[in-house]
């Protein structure tokens, strides 16, 4: 540690806040924070719910002001913490939060805010946290905690450089979301009126493109179910994996997701159920009213040898007529979704039937429409994951900063602000910050 930067308890640097009570004024409209109202990705207060005082819950009494900071004390360790924005001074968060008000004369807020993120601080909280079912810590409990603290200016260009690289972080989530709303538009569009502009007809299905065909799902693709490998003979460093339901997570393949390894030397009759590269799966099993089954991967290269596990089915197409990317795209679609989870059984687990999903309907372009429609779709594909690749990048270089800013282990004046704008592309970098007295 530096000898300029003190070791100092939080309640020494901050400034007492207020209470209100909302329903001494019930038709007046305010914003009020809940603790679901906080992104403990982002970080920040994304939807907090607009109340009148008369519609205020009894947990709404906290005061909150531009530049305070939100640390929610029930179940801390989700770190529900957030930086209060201009927009909402003035209004409510929940007693679920500690309220933290800088004194600016020795800490800024924002330095104080990025105090409480890095990893090292939420390990020391996770320790005070009282209660199994619902474990909480009070007020006085974080405010008992200290941080390393450097001048002021110091403070002020280390908020600087990490609040700058969170806003990129940001702003790659907004083009992906952005990106992502987009498909599904495009894919609403393109898969009830095509390509061509062409006028429609009436089928089994509503109306569709003059020229595309209705057929059963039967008629173009064979289905193929899983085998029910046994996960306790998995052994580790194996170069074969099963590919369970765990492993197709929104539409794309994780095989990091709690891996189970099989040993190379499996008996023969399992090679039916080895995966190839560019095979079409979709997951069969999930939970009822939820969509998080019927997610559909094709299965990238890899040098592992993968094994399909039970409640997960091959397509192998059977009619020569269809793109296999095509098909892909259509059963990410609304179309196909739509239908498919009306064919779900179950109560409270949603199983989807191989057979009765042979008897779903497939719309069918010609072939050259089916690669147009899957090449424009793809397009969008590629670039939310450069998005989503740039993000992770961020992500990365944002927890590797706080971590070393934050202790000292590096000081901003060592950063080389012109190279890091380069590498990572971060509009606005402060690039005459490092000259600064």
């Amino acid at each position: 540690m530096m000898e300029s930067w003190r070791n100092i308890e939080i309640d020494k640097v901050v400034l007492k806040t207020k209470l209100k009570d909302p329903t001494k004024e019930p038709d007046k409209h305010f914003y009020y924070v809940d603790v679901s109202s906080v992104s403990n990705t982002l970080f920040k207060i994304e939807e907090p719910n607009y109340l009148t005082g008369k519609e205020a819950p009894s947990r709404a009494r906290k005061l909150i002001q531009s530049e305070d900071i939100l640390f929610a004390t029930v179940r801390p360790t989700l770190k529900r913490i957030a930086f209060i924005p201009n927009e909402l001074d003035g209004q409510i968060c929940s007693t679920g939060y500690c309220v933290l008000k800088a004194d600016k004369t020795q800490v800024d807020p924002l330095f104080l805010y990025f105090s409480m993120l890095p990893d090292y601080f939420m390990e020391r909280i996770e320790k005070l946290q009282r209660g199994a079912s619902y474990p909480a810590i009070r007020d006085s409990d974080l405010k008992s905690q200290k941080i390393l603290l450097p001048p002021l200016l110091e403070q002020r260009k280390i908020a600087y450089v990490l609040s700058t690289v969170q806003k990129a972080l940001e702003q790659q989530g907004k083009l992906i979301q952005h990106t992502t709303e987009l498909k599904k538009a495009l894919m609403q569009k393109l898969f009830t009126e095509g390509t061509k502009d062409e006028k429609q007809k009436q089928t089994e299905i509503g109306l569709v493109p003059e020229s595309w065909e209705v057929v059963k799902l039967g008629n173009a693709v064979k289905i193929k179910g899983g085998f029910a490998f046994k996960s306790e003979e998995g052994i580790p460093d194996s170069n074969t994996q099963l590919v369970r339901m765990g492993n197709l997570y929104q539409n794309k393949l994780d095989l990091k997701r709690a891996p189970i390894f099989y040993p190379d030397n499996y008996p023969k009759e399992f090679s039916n159920y080895v995966l190839s590269e560019g095979d079409l799966i979709m997951s069969l099993t999930g939970t009822m009213g939820k969509e998080d089954y019927g997610f559909t991967v094709k299965v990238p290269k890899t040098n592992k040898t993968l094994l399909l596990n039970q409640r997960i089915a091959k397509f192998e197409i059977i009619d020569d007529t269809i793109n296999k990317d095509y098909l892909k795209q259509y059963f990410l679609s609304r179309v196909f979704l739509n239908r498919l989870y009306k064919t779900a059984k179950g109560t409270k687990q949603a199983n989807l039937s191989s057979n009765e999903m042979k008897s779903l309907f497939l719309l069918k372009p010609q072939p050259k429409e089916q690669i147009e429609i899957s090449n424009t779709l793809g397009l969008l594909e590629c670039k939310i994951e450069i998005y989503e690749q740039k993000k992770q990048t961020l992500s990365n270089l944002f927890k590797t900063l706080l971590h070393e800013l934050m202790t000292g282990e590096r000081r901003v004046n060592e950063i080389e602000f012109k190279a890091l704008n380069k590498e990572y592309k971060i509009k606005e970098m402060p690039l005459r910050m490092a000259a600064e007295d």
